[in-house]
């Protein structure tokens, strides 16, 4: 499966962090699930998740952290799509200026 990170208007956001946890899985996989992803330049991550309910939690510098509940099954989707909008903070305070993490 493929996880795309962008801003609002479609930049895509390297280096950005990506969590998917679950504490319970469907029955066909009852162990607990962790998975700390960086996307690449191209905003992009790659994985592969069993059936289940998932938090994803996605965050990059300069951006609000974002949080969803995702359910997979039987490896679907094949690509997922965040969205993370600028940081009202952060934007008042550093202005124009970009920020590196």
């Amino acid at each position: 499966m493929t996880i795309e990170v962008t801003d609002e208007f479609g930049a895509v956001i390297p280096k950005a962090l990506v969590v998917l946890h679950a504490d319970a899985l469907e029955s066909d996989n009852p162990k607990s699930f962790n998975l700390e992803l960086r996307t690449s330049s191209e905003g992009e991550a790659k994985a592969v998740l069993p059936s289940g309910f998932f938090d994803a939690f996605i965050a990059s510098t300069g951006f609000a952290p974002h949080c969803e509940k995702l359910r997979m099954r039987d490896g679907k989707p094949a690509a997922l799509k965040f969205v993370l909008k600028v940081d009202k903070l952060m934007s008042d305070e550093y202005g124009d200026r970009f920020v590196q993490p």
